[in-house]
């Protein structure tokens, strides 16, 4: 039986690297060796705990989430993605009450390309209140192999409105490493 091994979908990121073949045919690779689109690394922080609730017009650093990341390669996608539930509510008679997040990366906002309201961010809007089962997810260069700390920021649209993740539960922030 005639065995055939394809190398356009590795690419090699320098120094030595190598494909070894063992006697029951698998393949193995040096850690310079990546396939494209594969996940390289993962970093992730949990939290069960209360989480704090959110009154301000101004973005609001929620540290609870905050990743420490290495990428491995330059050239790699950085994907970030928080998911958990959010609560909202609102006082005074207002309706549709809405809070964004953004990513940042340091101290730099990751997602201020995106300008509605006068900052970067996705929105979630409802009705008068409720929850809201959130999964946010973008995707950055990596740029560098330097040490960063990916954080989630959150600002409500009036301050009579309330983003809260005051309530236990299961709410996350994955970073991975996509190699290009």
């Amino acid at each position: 039986m005639a065995s055939e091994l394809h190398v356009d979908a590795i690419k090699h990121s320098g120094g030595t690297s190598a494909l070894t073949i063992d006697s029951s045919g698998n393949l193995t690779t040096s850690a310079n060796l990546h396939s494209v689109g594969h996940v390289i690394q993962t970093a992730t922080t949990l939290s069960t705990a209360n989480n704090g609730s959110y009154t301000s017009t101004s973005l609001t650093h929620i540290s609870t989430f905050d990743v420490a990341f290495t990428p491995k390669f330059s050239n790699s996608l950085i994907r970030i993605t928080f998911n958990g539930m959010v609560d909202t509510a609102t006082s005074g008679g207002n309706v549709n009450p809405w809070f964004s997040l953004t990513f940042y990366q340091d101290s730099t906002d990751l997602t201020s390309g995106l300008t509605y309201n006068g900052t970067g961010f996705i929105q979630f809007m409802g009705s008068d209140a409720g929850s809201r089962l959130i999964n946010y997810t973008d995707i950055f260069d990596a740029g560098s192999t330097s040490a960063r700390t990916y954080k989630l920021y959150t600002r409500v649209g009036s301050t009579s409105y309330t983003a809260s993740m005051s309530y236990p539960s299961r709410r996350r922030m994955i970073v991975e490493e996509i190699a290009q």
